[in-house]
């Protein structure tokens, strides 16, 4: 049996600019699993029972909790910014995550250096939003995304270790990374957009 090396046979779009898009969903599910880690660690829980906590909550829901509990929580000034900062960052690579998701491609100009991609999506009020980001946005927002998880995890180390926890490593073992700059959203709007 020989393999289809012209797969998918039906037309999908650019290869870099659906290449990105999928790069964006994989990185996020890495994102997701940050999130889990957050809630786990700022809510003190046991880490079986954050899990089936987080996954009956979903993102949204995880985010709620996040946003009334963190001013409340027993962790340091510290920990409680760099925890801001994530929900902050996370709530924009979400809403990115979910308008790539449900969009439609369409092809601009493909052979132009600001070559463009059409997206477009129906709303829940029964409206068509577009963006056209270019294939070097889009790879911004799926970089944004893995930046995000990237710091997420530095974070979770240092506010862990700076609260003593087994086990305990020097600070310059886990340092308090830098934070990242706010990602970059997809704007999306009812007008129309040129490609």
């Amino acid at each position: 049996m020989t393999e289809n090396p012209k797969w998918p046979s039906y037309r999908t779009g650019d290869q870099n600019i659906i290449f990105a898009i999928g790069v964006a969903s994989t990185n996020f599910t890495l994102l997701e699993s940050g999130l889990g880690l957050v809630f786990t660690n700022i809510l003190d829980l046991e880490s079986d029972a954050a899990e089936i906590i987080f996954s009956k909550l979903g993102n949204e829901g995880t985010l709620d909790i996040l946003d009334s509990y963190i001013p409340k929580c027993s962790w340091t000034d510290k920990a409680k910014d760099y925890a801001i900062h994530f929900v902050k960052c996370f709530k924009i690579c979400l809403d990115n995550r979910n308008q790539l998701s449900h969009s439609n491609v369409m092809m601009g100009n493909v052979g132009h250096p600001e070559h463009r991609v059409g997206l477009y999506k129906r709303t829940k009020k029964g409206h068509t939003e577009s963006s056209t980001p270019t294939l070097a946005e889009l790879r911004s927002v799926s970089d944004d995304i893995r930046i995000l998880y990237d710091y997420c995890l530095a974070f979770n180390n240092a506010m862990v270790n700076e609260r003593g926890e087994i086990p305990i490593f020097s600070s310059s073992v886990f340092p308090w990374p830098e934070k990242p700059a706010l990602p970059r959203s997809l704007h999306y709007s009812r007008d129309p957009q040129p490609l």
